[in-house]
């Protein structure tokens, strides 16, 4: 079959952007003025009116950023051209170097023939105010584009799995579908969190003369109540918690900016999602597929799903806007402490292993390996809820060699548990005794990065099959560093043990996570988003969480003994 690259070029300006409508909403108010097609023996560029769409009726399509490129399609209720298409940004972000075509085209075809410089300089710009050399240079860029795109796939394109291929696809579809949305809910949540900042300005010394959110002003404020102020006001930083614990009396303005700012947030967010409704009332979104090094997903154009508050914040309850379709429901299924799982299996803690193949829940499992509890089945939450709740804690991150002072600050966010950094030590060392296989598979990765300096690479092979790539070591001082690929660019990482192990944690249970999708929408079940390892389905209401919890228990045959579990809940909403 053949390959097709096709690339859209479209009036832009500060306000209507994709990141701020979302590729399809963006698309169905302007008209794309110019489209380039590039295929085995062909180029063609001009108006998209004009182009006969029927000549790639045989081909694969393909653009650098389908998501947007196809969205055209959609936005104008017009088949997608051709038998298939893709992605090639999704393509060069699985070979492990930025999205940017420009960047991609650097590192991977070793030319510099694209540049972003002429679509810059269309910011607010129309077709037809444009002279015969400005339409020239544009209609020249766009070809260069799908040229270059076009190269990449022909080269590359045979490396990447064809099941990943496939879930580059789904990704794409799955943001176009979109999901269910409770309009009525949504327009009483904007009410609601403009009126929580309003409340909370009324609060604010300065307001409205300045911004609500203004460090000078709350520098200030701290000097005229004769108080030093904080090193920071980063609500997650522990030295202003422990700040306002405090002065809490003396500040009361400060727990009024955070309740400001947190509203300010939740209209934003929920500004962003009304401008994103399609005409059937459904969301649409943009979930990136290999969205990090390790293969999970990431949010994108302006709206991440991936971060939903799970949390109430004054009566509005984000994750209930979220609803299935009319006759559906909404069914919600996890892979329960995978990534703890995935660390036992991976390290080859067969005791661990044989008691949850036995049965037993992880967090049961993980004590009585230890040695720490020996209660009947299904009981250590009930019965010894402290014991449960240090091996919950310890799961958070001390399997990947995490310090003292970042777990403590781990298990405050995530568990809202305050101790001492000597407690945090404490905790780590009795980890760290009792988990030597664990501490072996640490310095196993710390051994082989120090000793893959001189190869300019180092490699982690993953069970399924793949692997993770640290390219461009090199040794600072004592430590070796790498460059990972980022959304623009590179960025230097510092490598050791605890990093990569998680690094290979994360991406087992990445692959374990997409290779059931596929068999999720087999049964019947669609997934409209997933977040992390959970997935969110919309289901006929006569579909039993038994038969979806025994689906996700299988796990893969690179996998077969891998002792998975999950968990699942159904409802109106996506909340409990």
């Amino acid at each position: 079959m053949e390959n097709v690259v096709i690339d859209f070029e479209s009036y832009y300006d500060e306000n209507l952007t994709v990141k701020r409508y979302g590729a399809l909403n963006y698309l169905a108010q302007i008209n794309a003025y110019l489209v380039s097609v590039v295929g085995d023996n062909f180029e063609w560029v001009g108006n998209p009116n004009s182009f006969d769409w029927s000549r790639i009726s045989d081909a694969q399509i393909w653009a650098h950023n389908f998501n947007f490129d196809g969205a055209y399609f959609l936005s104008r209720e017009l088949p997608l051209p051709g038998q298939a298409f893709n992605c090639s940004a999704n393509l060069v972000a699985w070979l492990g170097v930025p999205r940017k075509l420009d960047a991609a085209e650097q590192l991977l075809l070793g030319s510099e023939e694209c540049s972003k410089d002429v679509r810059s300089a269309m910011k607010g710009r129309t077709w037809h105010s444009l002279s015969k050399s400005e339409r020239d240079r544009v209609t020249a860029y766009a070809l260069t584009d799908s040229r270059i795109a076009k190269k990449l796939v022909d080269r590359f394109v045979s490396e990447w799995p064809l099941h990943e291929q496939e879930l580059s696809r789904h990704t794409i579809q799955m943001g176009w579908h979109g999901v269910g949305l409770d309009k009525a809910k949504l327009s009483v949540y904007l009410a609601r969190a403009e009126e929580i900042a309003t409340a909370a300005g009324a609060e604010i010394p300065w307001v409205p003369d300045e911004k609500a959110l203004s460090i000078p002003q709350a520098r200030a404020q701290c000097e005229k109540s004769g108080i030093l102020p904080p090193p920071s006001f980063n609500q997650k930083d522990e030295s202003f918690l422990q700040w306002e614990a405090l002065h809490k009396a003396r500040v009361p303005w400060v727990a009024a900016v955070s309740r400001h700012r947190q509203a300010t947030l939740m209209q934003r967010r929920l500004e962003a999602i009304e401008r994103r409704l399609l005409p059937g009332g459904r969301l649409a979104y943009s979930l990136r597929y290999f969205g990090a090094h390790t293969g999970r997903f990431a949010g994108g154009d302006g709206l991440n799903l991936q971060n939903m508050r799970k949390s109430e914040f004054h009566g509005i309850r984000l994750r209930s806007l979220l609803i299935p379709s009319p006759g559906k429901k909404l069914l919600v299924a996890d892979l329960a402490q995978i990534e703890p799982r995935c660390l036992a299996w991976l390290c080859g803690d067969e005791r661990l292993l044989e008691l949850m193949r036995a049965g037993w829940s992880y967090y049961e499992a993980q004590a009585k390996a230890w040695g720490i509890w020996d209660g009947a089945r299904g009981t250590l939450k009930p019965s010894c809820r402290e014991v449960y709740e240090a091996v919950k804690r310890l799961s958070l991150g001390a399997g990947y060699g995490m310090g003292a002072a970042r777990f403590r600050a781990v298990v405050l966010a995530e568990m809202g548990v305050t101790m001492t950094l000597d407690e945090a030590k404490r905790q780590l060392a009795d980890y760290r005794r009792r988990n030597p296989k664990v501490v072996a598979y640490w310095d196993r990765f710390t051994r082989l990065a120090q000793m893959s300096v001189g190869n300019g690479e180092f490699l982690i092979e993953l069970p399924s099959g793949r692997a993770l790539h640290y390219r461009g070591l090199v040794r600072r001082g004592q430590d070796v560093c790498c460059h990972l690929a980022t959304e623009d660019g590179f960025r230097e990482s510092r490598l050791w043990g605890g990093l990569l192990t998680e690094n290979a944690v994360s991406a087992t249970a990445r692959d374990i996570f997409i290779w059931q999708i596929p068999r999720l929408e087999a049964a019947g079940l669609r997934v409209v988003l997933h977040c992390h390892d959970e997935y969110v389905l919309e289901a006929d209401p006569d579909v039993a969480i038994a038969d979806v919890l025994a689906l996700l228990r299988k796990p893969p045959p690179w996998a077969s003994d891998l002792p998975l579990d999950a968990s699942a809940w159904e409802g109106a909403c996506y909340a409990k």
